[in-house]
């Protein structure tokens, strides 16, 4: 049930930190509106701040969490509980912060409810109609709200943003007048925001503040109870709506919601003559027009004419300008000049000629003439081009602009773009008013609810205006049988019927009701004559068409007098159908409303199973005219008349189809007889020759294709070729020329879209990938080189400073800039920090000032603080974020208030500080600096005294160029540049200045910026040489190699508040996002066993993976998260070497050193009966069959043996065969053969019914064979011994080209991908490789991740993931892990996109890909050049 609420504010005592005084007023305000309300609102329930017994407490407190929990209580209710209106009113202290944004005020906390909270929260309730009042002080920033079209709302603010509101005699003078526009009688017994808002209008100029309203609908806020005359200027029985029929000037008075619309069309009639009025078919354009603008025209300075085009548009304009003129003579018209001299005669000296031409789509629909209607083209444009009072207003469907610029038309198109006035569809307001205010004249109303329905149905239904009309027609009727004097929603329920209520239901139900009481006949009839009536689209919405009541006739002669009886109802009675007279008074017939073409769903049927009979006829009337006036070439041929025969064939007794059509038909088949007949003597010739030719082009077009697609191709593999050698050039030697990483990474990307199965592009890709697998992301957006970086205390966001004087909020997810640049600094910004809430930025700059910005805004929070006397190099929040600590080289700490951007006490200065020089960085406690100048060497000092601590720390050959204190301030870190290469860094003790352990080497540029992670444990230090590096504290050691990805010298580091990432900034003008811990780019880490994993594989629908384990365990794993499903599945007594799913995925077959098999349930993880005995030593290898009802199992016994899947049971005798442990068995695709390979060196080749071998074993490997698969289709065979792998041709058994090589230690499993155009195998050097089976060819450099020798692999179903399992010798880390790889380099792609963050420029493009391909996104998701959001990359070296 819809409720209505309201919350009453009046806050009157204010604490005294707040530094408010107390107001008298706010809780009389607030007891007065709660009055008001309560009487006259209706409301469900009425919130008063402070409560006391329902009422508003005296006591004047209210604590601000109270008013926001209230707040968002009263304008969020809870989800399904449905609010009609919403009203919150407020009296009490307003204030505003610092003149950027208002707040109001609560007992305890000035700044408690911003007024941009308030406004968002209201943008985003759900209430459907809202109120907000507010009687304070700098209240006018309410204003700001931004309403969507569902939602209704009145807004009343008691001063401008600025200003105040002032109160008198212990009452607020706004509230006076408020409750008074609020206070129903009985000469105003409903206030709605209309007449609340008037009210307020004619009051304000009163007051001695300026009062803003806004109010955008018609909903009730207080109604008289009372009994209430209802006087009106019109009798109750004078129809106030006008149905489905279109406003005329006569229905002027009554014409509503059109205000807006109408003074668009003054003013464009005021500066042109040429005012054409497009809309959709329903929205009232005729109305608008000939109800709204032409009685708002003086008679004393316009004629007026109005006409509509038929099919004769010529002919009738003269006409117009006869019955305008019935005195005058009037001559022919024919051209834009003959139109003129009418004009000058006809029209009275001082006077404007409004030519007004209603539906001027009928020029189309009516005349079929095309030199007609492009001849009345040219006469009105021409003649609106002439020296004359002609002005002209036509309305068009909008649907039918097309149709006027298809031709030139005299130039009708580029005008109607140049001038035309769309009609837009009515607001909410609009249409409140469309229903309300005629009701009024004849002394009714409209139920608020039924209101409400009706403006949500037309808002929500697509040309529903006249719809809305016709039901509003309709339920003034039943009001009036009723003798009632309000529309009800009732009333409104009953009139749709069987067809649902609604808009539509109403205007079915009339029709359908008429319609069904008719006879069979009649109804035949009727279907006839509303088909005849409607003009087929044919492309367009169908419309009404205008025809003469003699042609009706004509049409069906021997149903005259049923015809005129039937048009007497729809005409007369159910006004369904207008009658009129055309201009040579002949008798007309239209359908009232296009509404009802489009909505009467038995009209739409009837159209739509007569749709080929009206086209086609449409189509044939100029050709049986023609026909009739012996016009050669006129009939039917071939397909038109196959065509025309058919639909007669279909629809026999159809009354669409006459005499004429059935007669042209006939004439047609008749001349088509005789012309088939010459015609196939010429065609057997030219067949003859046709052939002979057709052989010779086909075959010249055939070798020229071939020699263009293997031009194509040899082109696009050279392309790829030299984009992937560009790619390789940049990852692994970057430079200015080579490129760097970003390039490297979007080369290999558009290697790969030009060929999806490209090895090289594919390992060009993998590769850069593998090469940058710290960098996450790169952010793109600054103008000049970064100095400053911070992370949110949420590691969310990141904050950048730079020399273009701007800092920049970046999205840590996308990489992406939120909000524009912030700007206010005049010089470099230097340093940057968020608040500890991360509501707040603090900046330093060479502008010698700090700045406060807000976040959310990115604006900066009153002026710039000034005191510092030189740059500011270092800032920093206080723990409770209320305070700033800034350090500058003018060898001061400043502390600053957030609130007021005051200084506190004087700046911590050292006493001698005229010869120590400028500090550089302070430690995290303000006790220490480090300082230095031209004239002073680097040393750390106190900060308070300035003395210094231990000995300088240049040198001659180099000097100190960043300083970063560890977060527990007891150690400096200390980075050179130097004279000599000495780039290095130091750790020293802060109080002693000894230096820890040896120099940390490794930078070849200098070291522009080091910076500690959270605990202390590593450190992060930028240089000249492009790069970052990660060094350990405790071991002095750098960890892994350099980062990468800089494309100049790196000026800033920081880490975030988690220790996870690293942002940093350089002169590319780019800041970078890395991950500390190094994540292999492909894989995801899955672990739960406590041994080796010895084997693996995805299930049939590749949702799931199961691994068998040193530990005895098998593991079920879901491959969309890699968590471990339930527990380990126990059953085996020791390892588990080999598991297999079942082609329908409900089973797992196990094999182990225990020598057994076994059977496992997948939905539960439990064992399946007993395990399977046979096998005299450990189970090696085990495989399902592609029925599912087989399992082959391999085991040190030297022996294969085949399984009856369902009972454990063995079939057969073991297959013999082997000389030495079975290692690998695979069945063949089609389950008809097995393949084996043995520690013997050999393979063997099984036939799976019989267990005999097919032919010799398969020698040719070195050693013992590990690990087999056979190819999707089966006609392959690939094996492992030693270090590489193995080709065969299984119908051979021979090898196939030479061993593919590329691991460097033994490899223990292979296994083709699902289209078996790649082999992946892992080995125990730790890798994974990819191979192309085409050229056994490694594709890319090796998949690196284990810690330990990798045991099995294996492809998801899809090809796009790789399974690997790992473990080994006890000496190497233990892993004991599943490793999830991502083998879809379509993925991999999108992976460089996002951290490249951009595609090629321009230049770039020229740079490396030239003409030899048009410029295209690399990255389609990414901006482009000229695209909104691209930044123009760094350029320089």
């Amino acid at each position: 049930m819809s409720r209505r609420i309201a919350l009453i504010v009046g806050v009157s005592q204010y604490e005294s930190h707040t530094k408010l005084g107390n107001l008298a007023a706010p809780v009389n305000d607030a007891q007065q509106v709660y009055d008001v309300l309560s009487e006259y609102g209706g409301f469900d329930m009425l919130y008063p701040l402070p409560l006391a017994d329902g009422k508003v407490g005296s006591s004047g407190k209210v604590l601000a969490q109270a008013l926001r929990d209230k707040l968002r209580e009263v304008l969020n209710p809870q989800a399904g509980e449905e609010v009609e209106l919403a009203v919150f009113y407020f009296s009490g202290h307003g204030v505003s912060h610092h003149g950027m944004a208002s707040y109001l005020s609560a007992t305890d906390d000035p700044l408690a409810v911003p007024l941009s909270f308030l406004i968002e929260l209201a943008e985003n309730s759900t209430v459907k109609n809202l109120c907000v009042w507010l009687d304070c002080c700098h209240s006018g920033e309410v204003l700001k709200f931004k309403p969507s079209e569902k939602k209704s709302f009145c807004l009343v603010a008691a001063s401008t943003a600025d200003g105040e509101a002032l109160a008198k005699n212990g009452q607020s003078l706004l509230t006076e007048i408020l409750c008074e526009a609020l206070t129903p009688d009985q000469d105003r017994p409903e206030i709605r925001v209309m007449e609340f808002v008037d009210y307020l209008e004619a009051h304000r100029k009163n007051l001695p503040q300026q009062v803003l309203f806004r109010g955008n609908s018609a909903f009730t806020l207080t109604q008289y109870h009372g009994e209430v005359s209802m006087a009106s200027p019109y009798p109750p029985d004078h129809p106030p709506y006008k149905g489905l029929l279109t406003f005329t000037q006569a229905d002027r008075e009554f014409f509503f919601g059109r205000d807006g619309m109408i003074q668009q069309l003054l003013d464009k009639l005021s500066t042109s003559r040429f005012v054409p009025l497009l809309g959709a078919s329903g929205s009232g354009k005729s109305s608008l027009v000939l109800a709204g603008l032409l009685p708002k025209l003086p008679e004393s300075d316009w004629q007026v004419l109005v006409m509509r085009p038929t099919a004769q548009p010529l002919q009738n304009l003269r006409d117009t300008l006869v019955r305008g003129f019935p005195d005058a003579q009037v001559g022919t018209l024919a051209s834009g000049a003959d139109l003129q001299r009418e004009v000058l005669r006809l029209v009275t000296a001082g006077k404007r000629l409004l030519l007004v031409i209603d539906q001027f789509e009928e020029v189309f629909t009516e005349c079929r003439d095309d030199t007609a209607r492009a001849a009345f083209f040219a006469c009105l444009l021409e003649a609106l081009d002439g020296d004359n009072p002609l002005h002209l207003v036509l309305t068009l469907r909008a649907d039918f602009l097309g149709h006027c610029t298809e031709q030139a038309y005299s130039g009708l198109g580029q005008r109607l773009q140049h001038h035309a006035l769309l009609l837009v569809a009515p607001t909410a307001g609009e249409l409140r008013e469309a229903i309300t205010r005629p009701l009024a004249l004849v002394g009714m109303r409209c139920e608020q609810v039924l209101e409400d329905e009706l403006v949500d149905q037309t808002l929500h239904a697509k040309g529903s205006l006249p719809l809305l009309q016709y039901v509003l027609e309709k339920l003034w009727q039943s009001a009036r049988q009723e003798r009632s004097r309000e529309l009800t929603l009732a009333m409104y329920q009953q009139l749709g019927g069987q067809h649902g209520g609604g808009l539509r239901g109403v205007l079915n139900e009339k029709a359908d009701a008429f319609y069904q009481q008719l006879e069979p006949q009649q109804q035949r009839l009727m279907e006839w004559l509303m088909v005849e009536l409607t003009q087929v689209g044919d492309g367009q919405d169908d419309t009404r068409r205008t025809v003469t009541l003699q042609e009706l006739h004509n049409r069906q002669p021997q149903y005259t007098e049923e015809l005129d009886a039937l048009l007497a109802q729809l005409v007369t009675q159910e006004r369904l159908l207008t009658q009129d007279h055309d201009d040579h008074g002949q008798a007309t017939i239209t359908v009232a409303h296009e509404a009802l073409i489009r909505d009467w769903q038995r009209l739409q049927g009837w159209l739509a199973s007569n749709h080929e009979i009206k086209s086609w006829r449409l189509r044939l009337e100029d050709s049986i005219t023609a026909w009739k006036n012996k016009v050669s070439g006129s009939l039917l041929r071939e397909k038109r008349l196959a065509e025309a025969q058919q639909i007669i064939d279909r629809n026999p007794n159809s009354l669409l189809i006459g005499q004429d059509e059935k007669a042209f038909i006939t004439a047609s088949q008749n001349e088509e007889r005789q012309r088939k007949k010459a015609k196939a003597q010429l065609i057997a010739l030219i067949m003859v020759l046709l052939c002979i030719g057709i052989f010779i082009t086909t075959w010249q077009w055939r070798e020229t294709e071939q020699q263009r697609q293997e031009a194509n191709r040899q082109t696009k593999v050279a392309l790829v070729g030299k984009l992937t050698s560009q790619s390789a050039s940049a990852m692994r030697l970057p430079s200015v020329i080579n490129g760097y990483t970003a390039q490297g990474l979007l080369l290999a990307t558009q290697a790969l879209s030009l060929d999806k199965v490209s090895p090289i592009a594919w390992a060009a890709l993998s590769d850069g990938l593998q090469t940058s697998e710290h960098l996450r992301k790169v952010f793109n957006g600054h103008e000049k080189p970064v100095t400053a970086v911070a992370f949110s205390p949420d590691s969310k966001y990141v904050i950048s400073g730079s020399e273009d004087k701007t800092l920049r909020l970046w999205d840590i997810a996308s990489g992406q800039p939120v909000g524009k640049p912030w700007h206010g600094h005049e010089d470099k910004v230097l340093t940057t920090a968020f608040s500890p809430n991360g509501k707040y930025v603090v900046s330093g700059s060479e502008d010698k000032t700090v700045r406060l910005w807000d976040v959310a805004s990115g604006q900066p929070i009153g002026k710039p603080w000034h005191g510092h006397q030189d740059r500011v190099i270092s800032v920093a929040f206080s723990l409770d974020g209320k305070y700033v600590v800034s350090g500058s080289a003018d060898n001061t700490l400043r502390r600053w208030e957030v609130t007021t951007g005051q200084t506190l006490g004087d700046p911590m200065r050292g006493q001698k500080s005229e010869n120590v020089g400028s500090a550089e960085a302070f430690s995290p406690d303000g006790k220490y600096m480090v300082s230095r100048s031209e004239d002073h060497p680097t040393q750390l000092r106190e900060s308070i005294s300035g003395q210094a601590i231990g000995e300088v720390w240049d040198r001659d050959t180099y000097w100190v160029s960043s300083v970063a204190f560890s977060p527990n301030g007891k150690y400096v870190l200390t980075g050179t540049a130097g004279l000599t290469a000495n780039y290095t860094l130091q750790l020293r003790k802060v109080v002693s200045g000894e230096t820890i352990g040896e120099p940390l080497i490794g930078h070849k540029g200098s070291i522009l910026d080091v910076a500690f992670n959270p605990d202390g444990k590593y450190v992060i230090s930028a240089s000249g040489d492009k790069t970052l590096r990660l060094w350990e504290v405790a071991s002095g050691h750098s960890i892994g190699e350099p980062w990468y990805g800089h494309e100049s010298r790196v000026r800033v580091a920081e880490f975030s508040p988690d220790g996870k990432y690293v942002i940093s900034g350089g002169e590319d003008n780019t800041l970078r996002l890395w991950e500390v811990a190094s994540r292999q780019a492909f894989s995801e880490v899955w672990r739960g066993h406590k041994g080796n994993v010895e084997s693996v594989v995805f299930s049939p629908d590749g949702k799931y993976v199961v691994s068998g384990s040193l530990d005895s365990t098998l593991r079920l794993w879901d491959a969309v998260n890699g968590h471990p499903i339930g527990k380990p599945w126990h059953w085996h007594k020791e390892i588990v070497s080999a598991v297999a799913f079942s082609p329908d995925g409900k089973f797992v077959v196990s094999g182990g050193w225990d020598k057994t098999l076994c059977l496992w349930n997948v939905s539960n993880g439990q064992p399946i009966g007993n395990p399977w005995i046979g096998h005299q030593n450990r189970v090696n290898s085990v495989a399902f069959s592609s029925d599912g009802k087989r399992v082959i199992s391999g085991s040190s016994d030297n022996t294969l043996r085949l399984w009856d899947a369902a009972v454990g049971q063995m079939i057969g005798e073991p297959w013999y065969g082997h000389e030495g442990s079975v290692e690998a068995v695979a069945f063949s695709p089609d389950g008809k053969r097995v393949i084996s390979g043995s520690v013997d060196n050999t393979l063997r080749l099984w036939d799976a019914r019989s267990g005999q071998a097919i032919g010799e074993p398969w020698r040719g490997h070195q050693k013992g064979v590990s690990s087999v698969a056979f190819s999707p289709d089966g006609r392959l065979v690939i094996s492992e011994t030693g270090n590489t792998l193995q080709l065969w041709d299984v119908e051979t058994g021979q090898i196939i080209g030479e061993p593919w090589l590329g691991h460097e230690e033994s490899v223990s499993s292979v296994a083709f991908s699902p289209d078996g155009k790649y082999v992946i195998s892992g080995s125990w050097d730790k890798t994974l490789r990819l191979w192309d089976t085409a050229t056994g060819q490694t594709i890319g450099e090796p998949w690196r991740g284990h810690e330990n020798q990798v045991n099995n692999v294996a492809f998801s179903p899809d090809g796009k993931y790789v399974i690997s399992g790992a473990g080994g010798n006890i000496f190497e880390p233990v892993d004991n892990s599943l490793r999830l790889w991502d083998a879809d380099p379509e993925s991999w792609a999108k992976k460089a996109c996002s951290i490249v963050n951009r595609n090629f420029s321009l230049a770039e493009w020229q740079r490396f890909i030239g003409d030899a391909l048009p410029y295209q996104k690399t990255c389609p998701d990414l901006p482009a050049p000229g695209e909104e959001g691209w930044v123009e990359p760094y350029a320089g070296g």
